[in-house]
């Protein structure tokens, strides 16, 4: 089949998006393009066998609001067999394709009810009630217009119907960021590394108080989320340890968690964190490191269950200072925490294996079977 995946929000190299599902169809024969902003100036993308189709750079919300309409024509010209779209706000775009007689696919990253209420830019009094309005807008839109929904949890699965569900969890790629675990060579000891968006939520002032408290070496990477908040995260920093790296390529992810003691994931409690099953704790344990991690009753069914890291109250700057201690005081313990995420990800926790149900469900879309859970 010709399948076009759809984004206006998110890199047209995600690594859900492009390196992992985009491929994965690709590797398994069908026709896949990909209709996404284009890249910034001076990036030069190489898509391999992937077709693209870009959008003007879609940097602020009314810019994402046009690429939405823009993206019919786009997806109308590519003229595929199905849609398969990651963004919430394209809901209108899809119901418009479906109109036009092209399937919809809907990729739920996030609990959007449960995520609209820790946006920041939304007023506290609007919150509730604009999470009312996208609860109801998906439970129409999946009900009435989607083909198939690929939730990335269980949990979020709940609330979609059953018969056109198919949970796709967003394993890392087995070999990646494979490492051996541990610090790598001529790395100093003392070495903490969080990467992903930095926000407040995201345990950001909590991190790099923990490093002034350890006295040690904690490097934040990522871009920072709003940029607003870059000014007091900066002020934060001034004389700890703690460094901001800024974005940077998935080689280098790969090296600096290599390099690193042990990797943070410190989210803070909120309806979007606590049942979510976040990327950066799969791909620590990819790495071979150990995961300091939120103590959160999922978390702790995976961190606790495979003995991979250590749990903290993530509001808790001291405790976390505390986990750092203990795992530089106690180096055999933490590569042996490494070793054990690195086989936990090899045996069960792997992009490889999670995405035999992906190519089954499109090969169920190709004979116009009912999709089923």
């Amino acid at each position: 089949m010709r399948i076009v995946q759809l984004t206006t929000v998110h890199r047209w190299d995600d690594v859900r998006i492009y390196h992992k599902i985009s491929r994965t169809l690709a590797d398994a024969g069908h026709d896949v393009h990909m209709v996404a902003p284009a890249p910034g100036a001076g990036e030069r993308p190489d898509p391999g066998h992937i077709t693209m189709h870009w959008l003007p750079p879609s940097g602020s919300r009314p810019a994402r609001l046009l690429n939405a309409w823009r993206a019919v024509g786009a997806v109308r010209r590519a003229r595929p067999d199905v849609v398969h779209f990651h963004d919430p706000e394209l809901m209108p775009t899809a119901l418009l394709l479906r109109c036009l007689g092209i399937r919809v696919v809907y990729d739920v990253h996030e609990d959007l009810p449960a995520d609209i209420m820790q946006k920041e830019w939304i007023s506290k009094f609007l919150r509730r009630p604009v999470s009312l309005v996208a609860r109801l807008s998906e439970w129409c839109f999946t009900r009435l217009a989607a083909t198939a929904i690929i939730p990335v949890t269980n949990h979020i699965a709940r609330r979609f119907p059953p018969r056109r569900t198919v949970v796709v969890q967003n394993y890392p790629l087995l070999e990646e960021l494979q490492s051996s675990g541990g610090s790598a060579p001529g790395k100093p000891p003392g070495s903490f590394v969080y990467i992903g968006g930095i926000t407040r939520d995201r345990g950001g002032l909590e991190m790099i108080e923990a490093a002034s408290h350890a006295g040690v070496a904690v490097d934040l990477v990522g871009p920072v989320v709003p940029p607003a908040f870059k000014r007091e995260l900066e002020s934060a920093a001034e004389g700890t340890p703690a460094t901001l790296v800024g974005s940077v390529s998935r080689t280098e992810v790969g090296t600096r968690l290599a390099n690193a003691r042990a990797s943070f994931v410190l989210f803070h409690p909120a309806p979007n964190h606590t049942n979510a099953q976040p990327n950066k704790l799969f791909e620590s344990m990819s790495a071979g490191v150990p995961v300091i991690a939120s103590d959160f009753p999922a978390w702790r069914r995976i961190v606790d269950g495979e003995q991979c890291g250590l749990l903290v109250d993530p509001l808790d700057s001291q405790a976390i200072a505390h986990a750092m201690t203990w795992l530089l005081e106690h180096h055999e313990d933490a590569e042996a925490m490494g070793r054990r995420g690195r086989q936990a990800v090899e045996q069960r926790y792997n992009w490889e294996s999670e995405s035999t149900r992906l190519i089954d469900l499109y090969a169920s879309l190709e004979r116009g079977d009912p999709v089923a859970r």
